[in-house]
């Protein structure tokens, strides 16, 4: 564990914005439209021996997308946003950025300025969710009505379609494994406490047996030991 988070710890530093996977789709789905234009235009016959594998697999992406979203928003929500860990890291910023003085008045959350939303990064994967699967559609269908005219305009539209939508989905898997990420290391971290406490009522018996051992426990029979090698009183 950690040495995946040393080895990664570059990835984990990089946070999306609500908007960044949007805009990154946004702009990938340009910069492959300008290519396939001006660049490097693809042959429409190529395009049509992809065509209906691009369909396939788009399509087969959304409808996986659509069945796993309940269930990945809901296991989300159970292991991560509904622990008493979460909500007590929420209550430990709000705290401490709250002034002194409102905590003399003992003023209330609401009049503090405080209504950090617990749901909400939750709430943004479940609409990167929906989007992509929206997105999928769209470039799914795009192979079968708009690829058909066969010119290289629909070409490269269909095709900023599959790219987008396959940016989309890194950013939807990015933004999972942040949150599994999370997860994992609280998981660790809950685990090493339960070990430390192990190992100190362990360290505590031990100690406890070496002062006052039990009949026939191997103290006591090292020292009997022991009185009977002292050689015998002149």
């Amino acid at each position: 564990m950690h040495g995946a988070s040393k080895k990664f710890g570059w990835l984990i530093r990089f946070k999306f914005g609500p908007r960044h996977p949007y805009v990154i789709a946004c702009v990938g789905f340009v910069l492959v439209l300008v290519v396939l234009l001006w660049l490097l235009p693809v042959p429409v016959d190529t395009y049509k021996q992809l065509r209906g594998s691009l369909f396939t697999g788009i399509f087969a992406v959304s409808g996986f997308l659509l069945s796993a979203k309940s269930l990945v928003i809901l296991n989300m929500k159970k292991e991560i946003y509904g622990e008493e860990w979460y909500l007590n890291r929420i209550h430990d910023r709000d705290w401490s950025s709250t002034e002194h003085g409102r905590k003399s008045e003992r003023a209330k959350r609401e009049a503090c300025g405080i209504t950090s939303a617990v749901y909400r990064p939750l709430a943004q994967v479940g609409a990167l969710l929906t989007v992509n699967i929206i997105m999928a559609l769209i470039a799914a269908f795009a192979q079968i009505t708009l690829g058909l005219a066969e010119t290289e305009v629909a070409v490269a539209v269909c095709l900023a379609f599959a790219f987008s939508t396959a940016l989309l989905l890194g950013c939807s898997v990015y933004l999972m494994w942040l949150n599994f990420e999370t997860m994992y290391a609280e998981w660790e971290a809950i685990a090493q406490a339960k070990l430390e406490k192990k190992w100190n009522a362990s360290l505590d018996e031990f100690h406890e047996a070496a002062v006052h051992p039990t009949p026939g426990s191997p103290a006591k029979v090292k020292t009997v030991e022991a009185e009977e090698e002292l050689p015998p009183p002149k």
